[in-house]
Formats: C-alpha cells, structure tokens, sequence
C-alpha cells in the first residue's frame, strides 16, 4: 500500500518553484536571480530544522548537509549575480574614446563596458602635424578629423592616390579579413598627413585579435564594408580631394540624438541601474521561455561561438573558395578536373575582354576591311567596335562552357590549345 507522506515546508515549495522558474528563462541574470532565491529558500529550511508542510520550525535538530549545500551554491550563484549587476554600472570614458564608441555604437549597437573591456585597453589616440608620416605598417588607423594624402602601392606601381577624411580608416589587411593571397593583403599603403590630424590607433598585433572577437567582429566587418562602399562612391563621383573644414569631425562620431539613446531597462544601456527593479523585471519578462508545446528557446541559441576555419598554408591554390579570391582556380574533384579547367577558363576569358577587344580593333585598322568602319558615325565606330567584339568574346566563352558540359574530352583538348595559343600570343 502507498503511503502519502506529509508535504515538505513552506519553503521547500518555494525552493522548487524557484528552481523551475530558472529552467524557463533564457536571460542569465534572470537564471542566477532565481537559482539564488531557491537557495535561499533551502538555506531557510535547513536552519529551520527542514520543518513539514504547517510547522514553521522544527526543533529537532539541524540538517547540515542541506546547510552546507545551500550555502556553497547560494556563494555560487550569488557571486555571479553580483558580477552581472556590476557589468550594468555606467562606464566613463573619455571625449575622445567616447566618440570612438559612439562609431561602433552607431554601426552595430555595441556596449560601453564591452567597448571599454575589448578596444580601449588596446586604444591610443594620436595627434600628427602636416608633413607626418604615418606608420602603416605596424599600425592600424580609424581617423577622427584631419586630412591625409594616402597612397596604395602594388609593389613600384601605383594603385590608389587619394585623400582621406574623418571617419575612414585603413589599413584594411591589419583586420586580417582577406587572405593573405590577394590583391588587398599584398599591397603597401602610405599615408602622409595634410594638415593636423587626430586619429585612432592599435598596433597591427593587437588589431587582428581584437577584429576577431566574438563580441565585436560583426560590427568590424560592417564597418569595413561602409568604408569600402564610401571609397568606391567616392571613386564613382570624382570626389579625390574629399575636403572637409579643419578639424571638423564624420557625423557618425556626433553626440548621440535623444532619439538615438538606448533605452535605460536595457541591459548595456550605461543607466540600468537607475531603475534595477524595472531592468530585472524586464529582463525575466523578454526571456521568459516556457517548455515544449508552450514554447521553447530561440533555435541555435548555443550556436553563436563557433570559431572559423583555422586559415591554411599560405599559397595553397585551393585554400579559399573562388569568391574570396579571384585569382583561385575553383575548387573541383578530380574526377571533375574537365570541368573545373573550362570554368577557370571561363572566367580568364571574361577577364582579357578588355586585352582582346584593343587586340582586335588593333588588327582590324591594319586590314583592308578597317575603311569600312569609317561609313559609320565618327562617334559610334569605337563602341560598336568593341560592342561587337566584346560579344564574340562572350559567345565563345560560352560556347566552350557548353562543351566542357556535353563533351569533357574535347573541352580539356580545347583548352590545352588555347592555353598554348594564349602562351604564343
């Protein structure tokens, strides 16, 4: 026969309540808040003599290992607990890194603490005069204002030779974004200063470290692709001098607007602690989570941390798919060599259109047909000459894609005889 044993104390029932509380939660200042509690509450219950349900005491005697327990994990979750409190205290920066914050504030919503924590023990800011030069090599920079003459150098070969504004920041290959195959990693970078500029500095060593970090690498790749989007628009409108009044500063590093100002109950706001009683409430309200079929947390909530590919040896051809560098081949299984030769192919037929295109116009005004180009239109013959050039190049590029696909041997004996004849040219 069963026998039904009287419920345990009041605060056992709490303790449990509170244990369940903490596994419907996704937030992990709610998590350690009610773990906390349901120590306390077990903590309660063993000084009281682990009463049952009715009895507020029981005088018997003591539990101590229930004691011992409870005071072990309440240190546990407690001192966590106080941790994540202390991560809501406002942090204190100073003008020049507060507008620095206020970039990557602006562009991926990133914390003071983490901002202080991750960058500023990393951070020097410096004032160079005109005629600096500014060491690009060892250093990367985010400028603040000022005005620098930057020059970008593929070996002796000039690439780029522009000037530089508030807000921009080079150079790119210290984010160690880029393999170290490409254009963008090979090339050297100058920068001499115009007039007196302040800018932003980490060492190359460090920067690579601090671009990667989980907390912030999202917000470094959106700021690399901003100020690559401004170069090329930049490009795009002629715009090489890009001058701007001395000292003035880009608007992402302005005050923030009132409507801009995160809001105080947020965690990493720098004001939750003003009002702790409405930040926890609305912490244990946004991560409430209740079990399978009422809910459940977020998919792939453990999935955020996964590292990137440990980078492989440097020259290998098959390293990095054809996306991230151009130069790549492709990748392709042997048993697909056929195919994967023709679209390498493919793609440096496209590339050599321009070479082409003044090959040919080259030879058609040294042939007996070149006067007939002059029946056309003085100011339509070049584009209608390399349009329909261009189009030739297209049509076989094409044409050989198709083969490679219906016939691999004939396309790899193709190949071999236009890689001969691009040898002879």
């Amino acid at each position: 026969m069963v026998v039904v044993y009287t419920p345990l104390s009041i605060w056992v029932q709490c303790a449990s309540l509170a244990f369940t509380l903490g596994g419907m939660h996704g937030d992990l200042l709610a998590i350690r808040f009610f773990l906390f509690l349901a120590y306390v509450f077990l903590f309660l219950n063993a000084c009281l003599g682990s009463p049952l349900w009715g009895a507020p005491t029981n005088s018997g005697g003591v539990a101590v290992d229930s004691l011992l327990w409870a005071v072990l994990n309440m240190y546990v979750h407690g001192s966590s607990l106080v941790r994540l409190v202390l991560d809501e205290r406002p942090v204190h920066l100073t003008e020049e890194e507060d507008a620095l914050w206020r970039m990557f504030y602006r562009t991926g919503g990133l914390s003071k603490r983490l901002f202080h924590a991750i960058l500023v023990p990393h951070l020097e800011v410096i004032e160079a005069q005109a005629g600096d030069e500014l060491l690009t090599e060892d250093f990367f920079y985010i400028q603040y204002h000022g005005r620098a003459h930057l020059q970008v150098l593929d070996g002796e070969r000039l690439v780029a030779d522009r000037y530089t504004r508030s807000g921009e920041m080079f150079d790119f290959k210290c984010l160690g974004m880029f393999p170290a195959n490409t254009m963008i990693a090979k090339h050297v970078v100058k920068c001499r200063c115009e007039n007196r500029t302040k800018l932003f500095r980490f060492s190359r060593a460090n920067m690579e470290r601090i671009a990667h970090h989980n907390f912030v690498k999202g917000i470094w790749q959106s700021l690399l692709i901003n100020n690559i989007s401004f170069v090329l628009e930049r490009q795009r409108v002629d715009d090489r001098d890009c001058i701007l009044p001395e000292g003035a500063c880009d608007a992402i590093f302005a005050p923030l607007q009132p409507w801009e100002e995160p809001n105080s109950i947020l965690a990493g706001s720098n004001k939750s602690l003003s009002r702790p009683t409405a930040h926890l409430l609305f912490s244990i309200h946004k991560s409430f989570s209740p079990p399978w079929p009422f809910g459940g947390h977020p998919t792939g909530m453990r999935q955020v941390q996964l590292p990137p590919p440990v980078p492989p040896p440097s020259g290998d051809p098959q390293a990095y798919p054809p996306l991230h560098n151009i130069s790549s081949r492709g990748w392709h299984d042997e048993d697909e060599d056929d195919i994967g030769t023709t679209g390498h192919r493919m793609r440096t037929w496209l590339w050599s259109i321009p070479r082409r295109v003044m090959s040919r116009r080259n030879s058609a005004e040294s042939s007996s047909s070149t006067p007939a180009l002059g029946e056309l239109e003085p100011d339509t013959v070049e584009d209608d000459f390399e349009g329909k050039v261009a189009t030739e190049l297209l049509v076989e590029a094409t044409e050989d894609w198709q083969v490679a696909i219906h016939d691999r041997p004939e396309a790899a004996a193709r190949a071999s005889r236009e890689n001969e004849k691009t040898a002879n040219v």
